[in-house]
């Protein structure tokens, strides 16, 4: 039975991976993660890798078959991902025809043997190289039992070094003991500024929040005051027309006055000629001064009725005139301005 996360990769490794053991050691891995399947070459430079096995380990064993170790060099691996078909039971190295192997790995034997020359050289390199070393080791022990000499008299000064640096260190102990102090009273303070600080944090959010209800309020203002500068515009016209009005009602009201006086004198000088005339007919006949009666009377009632004209004449202007003031002073009120 296949398990879900299972899956099959197919891949082509490319570089130095034939003749050099690269199959072996991609069987070694794959035994090692549990993953079935085979290995073979592909003519003329590749090697073929069929695998199956868990997702993860599949994933981990690619990673591991990158060799780059000599004499394996893998320069590229091109993987295709299938599902898997639960055809094989184990890992195989699927050879060719038993010369071709047999060839193969002589060729791989003689390229380690050749290697194992070139080792072999090096190493004999290296122990030349390493006698000489040796001798200048010598050499350098012997300076180094010199340095080691001074190194013990500065050792023995260093030991009275530090019996003073240990004095000094007991003071510095008491030093350190009291900034202990002082470090936990500036703790405590530090404690306590930060409880202020996170005061101060709610405060100032709370002082943006009045600052952002500020500026709607301003703006709110600044409509208002644009809103009053219109109605005061306004307002002006009127004045400027009721200005207008109440001097030209002021004109009216002076010649109505001088009319009045007018004919107050008129009205008093027809009363004393009145008087005059009565005074003259009292002498003539009770007929006559009956007329004369009759007609002193009628002259005394139109008299009368002249002055109450004029009267409710200034009444009149007066009560237009207080209710313009009326109208002005709402209209100041309703700008705001009074």
């Amino acid at each position: 039975m296949i398990r879900l996360s299972m899956k099959r990769i197919v891949a082509v490794a490319r570089g130095d991976v034939q003749r050099v053991g690269y199959r072996d050691e991609v069987e070694r891995i794959a035994r090692t993660l549990g993953i079935t399947g085979y290995v073979e070459n592909l003519k003329p430079y590749d090697v073929r890798i069929v695998a199956e096995g868990d997702e993860e380990k599949l994933k981990l064993f690619i990673e591991r078959i990158k060799i780059r170790r000599y004499p394996i060099f893998v320069e590229s691996i091109e993987i295709n991902w299938q599902e898997a078909t639960g055809e094989f039971s184990f890992f195989e190295i699927r050879r060719g025809e038993w010369t071709e192997e047999l060839f193969e790995r002589l060729d791989t034997a003689g390229r380690l043997l050749y290697k194992s020359v070139e080792v072999g050289e090096k190493s004999v390199e290296l122990g030349e190289k390493n006698v000489k070393l040796g001798e200048r080791s010598v050499e350098l022990g012997e300076k180094n039992l010199k340095l080691t000499e001074k190194a013990v008299g500065l050792a023995e000064r260093n030991v009275e070094l530090t019996e003073k640096a240990v004095g000094l260190a007991e003071k510095n102990l008491k030093l350190t003991e009291k900034a202990v102090g002082l470090a936990e009273k500036n703790l405590k303070l530090t404690e306590k500024a930060v409880g202020l600080a996170e005061k101060n944090l709610e405060l100032t959010q709370k002082a943006v929040g009045l600052a952002e209800r500020n500026v709607e309020l301003t703006e709110k203002a600044v409509k208002l005051a644009e809103r009053n500068v219109e109605l005061g515009e306004k307002n002006l016209e009127l004045t400027e027309k009721a200005v207008g009005l109440a001097e030209k009602n002021l004109k009216l009201t002076e010649r109505a006055t001088g009319l009045s006086e007018r004919n107050v004198e008129l009205g008093e000088r027809a009363v004393s000629i009145g008087e005059e005339t009565l005074r003259a007919i009292r002498e003539e006949s009770e007929k006559t001064r009956s007329v004369i009666k009759d007609e002193s009377e009628k002259t005394r009632e139109e008299i009368r009725l002249l002055r109450v004209d004029l009267r409710e004449y200034i009444e009149e202007s007066l009560k237009e005139i207080r209710v313009k003031i009326l109208e002005i002073e709402n209209a100041l009120r309703k700008a705001g301005i009074m």
